[in-house]
Order: structure tokens, then C-alpha cells, then sequence
């Protein structure tokens, strides 16, 4: 059982008239809500001032109807529910979303009314998310994508669930994932089963639809792969959240990483006009036929960059060798390189693809590569 107040806590209550009204009409906010498929939506309930009572007409959110039963946590029937009492209502004509704050209207068409205009600001605000933001297009946010065409990357989501509360804190979690370069926009998110409008939608915007503790049914599933959208259901939260931040990292440019393979100095020049070759000496690591190099002519401060490109050929001798190990000599060609001296030195790399993690990734696409792990 629980303990009763503290004694300073019933004196402030007395002194400051801390007092709800239990005559008015009932207000509250929505604690969870699910949509049972032989009661319909089910709605729990915090009545935080007035009292409710079967045959209310209620508003949540964008949710309306008249009360039909109320219920306790052990599932008995309630003729009323003043404040502070938690309950279970049915009777709504949606599932509402969890934290959403209800109240009694007078009339079913006022509060009709009020769900309506509701709505409607939620189809606003869903089309202001899928248009961008709001962000009116401007000559200088084009040339700002012309710079960097990795900035505005979104990632469309319609997250359906069991219950509303599960909603919530899908999003909340996903809201945790780094979000500089990948921005994830909720285009549709609520309780209730899986429909061809929520596939619709993904297929409109090119999002996902990711569902929880729910399985789409037959008429569903084959309007998806008729589409080509992929709906993926989860019971497990986490992998949930493994698959979007997959989805985002997917949407990131790749980078190019310099792999240092090797260098050599160049000991001698032979052949003539396109014929140049370099005869090098491999002085640490290895150089590879497969590789870029670098060839540097001068020292210290005053060496500068003659040639940066690819390797086209590499032997040993007469023999044509994939790479040459620190120690040995070598003959080196480069594409389109012919103008060779003795004195210069030649760093060799490779040329690595590699894909970014969100909490490596920046908006922008000047990535200096040096800099990457």
C-alpha cells in the first residue's frame, strides 16, 4: 500500500488551496493508448481536474467519441473517475498519441470540430516536414547545394506500433542518433495496425515503414512489393534502431583515404620522349603497380610536387612485378609523366573507398581524407 502524504505536504496543499475541482468537466492527459481488435481503441487516461463519467463526449489529440466504458487497472467497471485517478476509456474513434491532453466537450460535433482543426494542423506540419522544413529555396541555398550536395540528406520514416507509448519511445530514441548530416523526418508515426495508406505515403516520399509488435497482413504486404517499398516489423527495439542508423549511414558520401604504401628516390633516368623511365630505388615500405604516387622534386621546405598520379608500371629487371619491397631496384613509369630527374623522391599510396559512421560525418563534402582514422 502506499504511505500517506507527508504533513507538509497536506499543510502547502491546505495553505495555497491546492484543490481540484471535481464538478467541472474532466480534463487529463493521455498515458498510453492501443488499438484492441475486439474493443477498439483503448485509451489510458490521467483525469488531472473535473470528473469523468460514461457518456462524456471527449476530445484527445485528433481522436473524438463518446465514453463508453470506464475501467479500472484491474479491469472493473468505473461509474466515474475524479481527479488523480488513472482509467481506461473506450468509445474513441482513433487511437490517440500518448501524452496528447484530453477534455469533455458539451456537443459530439464540438468536439468533432476540435479533432478536426487538430488534424489539420497535423497535416500542415506534415506537409511543412516533407516539403523540407518550411525553408523557402533561395539562388543562395542552391548554390549552397551545388557545394555541397551531402548537406540536406533526409531519411523518411512512418513508424507504426501496439501502442502509442511504444511510439514515443521509438522516436525518442532514434531522435538520440547523430543527426549533422543525415536529418531522419517522421512523416507518419502513431498506434494501430499496418494500412496501403502508410505504404502509399513511404512509396511517395521513398521512406521506410517500420513497425512494431505488428505484422502487416496479406492485402498489405503485396500492395508494398507491388510498390517496391520495404515494410520491416520488429520486436526487438534495438535492431530497430541498427537498421535506421544503417539506412542514414547508406545516405553518407563515401570518402577516399590515402593508405601510405611506400617510398623511393629516383637514381637514374632511361629511355627517350614518351619512353622515360625511372630507375628507383625502394627505400622503406614498398612500391605497387596497383598504386598512386607522389613524386617530389627538391628538399625540406624547398621540395615541390612535379606529378601525382597513377603507377602504370613497375619491373624488376626485364620482368613486369605487381610491387617492389624496400631494398631492391626498380624501373617506375607513371601515365602521362615523362620529364624524370635523378635526386627525385616518390612516395606511393593506395587509393581506399571508405564508407563514414554518422559520428564521423560532417555536412559537408570538402572532407580533407588526411584527417580520417
Amino acid at each position: 500500500m502506499l504511505s500517506p502524504p507527508p504533513p507538509q505536504l497536506l499543510w502547502l496543499a491546505e495553505e495555497k488551496s491546492l484543490m481540484s475541482n471535481p464538478l467541472r468537466p474532466a480534463r487529463g492527459t493521455v498515458i498510453e493508448a492501443n488499438l484492441d481488435k475486439k474493443k477498439g481503441p483503448i485509451a489510458t487516461l490521467l483525469v488531472q481536474a473535473g470528473t469523468l463519467r460514461p457518456g462524456d463526449i471527449v476530445r484527445a489529440g485528433a481522436s473524438y467519441g463518446k465514453v463508453r466504458s470506464l475501467t479500472n487497472d484491474l479491469g472493473r467497471p468505473l461509474v466515474d473517475a475524479g481527479p488523480s485517478i488513472a482509467v481506461q476509456l473506450t468509445g474513441l474513434n482513433s487511437v490517440p498519441a500518448a501524452g496528447e491532453e484530453f477534455e469533455v466537450y458539451p456537443t459530439e460535433q464540438a468536439a468533432r470540430n476540435a479533432a478536426m482543426e487538430f488534424e489539420d494542423k497535423l497535416k500542415l506540419q506534415r506537409m511543412i516536414d516533407m516539403s523540407g522544413g518550411g525553408s523557402m529555396v533561395t539562388l543562395a541555398s542552391l548554390a549552397t547545394v551545388d557545394e555541397d550536395q551531402e548537406a540536406l540528406q533526409r531519411l523518411n520514416l512512418i513508424i507504426k506500433a501496439d501502442t502509442s507509448g511504444m511510439v514515443e519511445a521509438i522516436k525518442a530514441a532514434l531522435a538520440m542518433l547523430p543527426q549533422q548530416s543525415v536529418v531522419l523526418r517522421f512523416l507518419l508515426s502513431g498506434a494501430g495496425d499496418l494500412n496501403v495508406s502508410d505504404v502509399d505515403l513511404a512509396a511517395a516520399s521513398g521512406g521506410m515503414v517500420l513497425a512494431f509488435n505488428l505484422e502487416p497482413d496479406e492485402a498489405v504486404s503485396s500492395h508494398a512489393k507491388r510498390l517496391g517499398v520495404n515494410v520491416k516489423s520488429y520486436k526487438i527495439i534495438y535492431e530497430l534502431i541498427d537498421d535506421v542508423k544503417a539506412a542514414m549511414e547508406g545516405k553518407l558520401k563515401l570518402v577516399e583515404e590515402r593508405v601510405p604504401q611506400g617510398t623511393a628516390v629516383v637514381k637514374a633516368v632511361f629511355g627517350t620522349g614518351k619512353k622515360r623511365v625511372a630507375g628507383c630505388a625502394v627505400t622503406e615500405g614498398k612500391l605497387t603497380k596497383s598504386g598512386y604516387v607522389t613524386v617530389r622534386r627538391g628538399s625540406g621546405k624547398n621540395a615541390v610536387v612535379v606529378y601525382e598520379g597513377k603507377l602504370s608500371s613497375l619491373r624488376r629487371v626485364k620482368d613486369i612485378v605487381e610491387e617492389v619491397s624496400a631494398g631492391l631496384e626498380c624501373g617506375a613509369g607513371c601515365d602521362g609523366f615523362t620529364e624524370w630527374a635523378e635526386g627525385d623522391n616518390l612516395e606511393c599510396y593506395l587509393l581506399v573507398t571508405k564508407s563514414r559512421r554518422l559520428e564521423e560525418a560532417r555536412a559537408t563534402t570538402a572532407v580533407d581524407v588526411s584527417t580520417l582514422a
